[in-house]
């Protein structure tokens, strides 16, 4: 299993131009964020079987994310043509939950509690996990997973400011940190 960032919906690619990756043999399933402009899924493609799950507490059709899938599957040179597209239920990895969003704003925590699910399947039951609680658990990970990868992340400011944006630099290219925030002015 491998995530892989599939895009945001208003970028436009022509899937014919999209530079294409070897996918090493022992992937069997690709999970990708997905979003629509104002509203996360979870999608997992089935290799083996050419299944999508989408995994969306508001159940929206599959139209809002096949252009998603499509581009995942071009980057790996994966015709989509015949893949079968389903909702995600909970008998394909929830613990027999089947998820559902009763406000318009936890479509977030609920796409992070499901990647959990499907990257932790044996440390994470969502059956004694109750959905009001999942923004919480979201979080707490996060922040593990922050405290013990923090020396790899770095976040700066830039000068011109750019709503939402926010910066990493990879480090493997450099063989110090950053003496100062300031040395990425």
């Amino acid at each position: 299993i491998i995530y892989v960032d599939a895009m945001m919906p208003d970028m436009e690619t022509d899937l014919t131009k999209v530079k294409t990756t070897a996918l090493p043999q022992m992937v069997q399933t690709i999970v990708s964020v997905v979003f629509d402009g104002s509203h996360f899924a979870v999608m997992r493609l089935c290799l083996v079987n050419k299944i999508a799950y989408f995994y969306d507490g508001l159940s929206m059709p599959h139209e809002n994310w096949k252009k998603h899938m499509q581009y995942v599957l071009s980057r790996y040179a994966i015709r989509h043509h015949e893949w079968t597209l389903k909702t995600g239920k909970g008998k394909d990895g929830m613990d027999g939950i089947n998820i559902k969003q009763k406000d318009q704003s936890s479509c977030g925590p609920i796409a992070c509690v499901v990647l959990l699910k499907l990257f932790m399947s044996d440390h994470l039951n969502l059956s004694t996990i109750p959905p009001s609680n999942y923004r919480r658990l979201a979080l707490d990970e996060l922040h593990k997973l922050i405290n013990r990868h923090q020396k790899y992340c770095v976040v700066y400011k830039r000068k011109k400011r750019i709503p939402g944006m926010v910066g990493f630099i990879d480090i493997t290219k450099s063989t110090a940190p950053p003496a100062s925030m300031e040395d990425f002015g």
